[in-house]
């Protein structure tokens, strides 16, 4: 709580943390499916880029909607 983010507040970010994993996961279910260790890494490299990308577009979406509080 020292940032002022209580338990409650991190419902919003669970949901939107499985929403996004639900997204990657139609992505690679595909690859998942062909059951060949080929496809699996394949797969595993994809969710790995997927989650790494989420995570840097997350961050400058973040950035660009609160950057009128930041500049100036």
């Amino acid at each position: 709580m020292q940032l002022g983010i209580e338990g409650r507040h991190l419902k919003a970010w669970r949901q939107a943390a499985e929403r996004e994993a639900s997204l990657f996961e139609q992505m690679i279910l595909p690859l998942l499916r062909q059951r060949n260790p080929q496809a699996r890494q394949q797969a595993v490299e994809t969710l790995t880029s997927l989650t790494e990308l989420g995570g840097e577009l997350r961050s400058a979406i973040v950035h660009s909607a609160l950057s009128h509080h930041l500049d100036g």
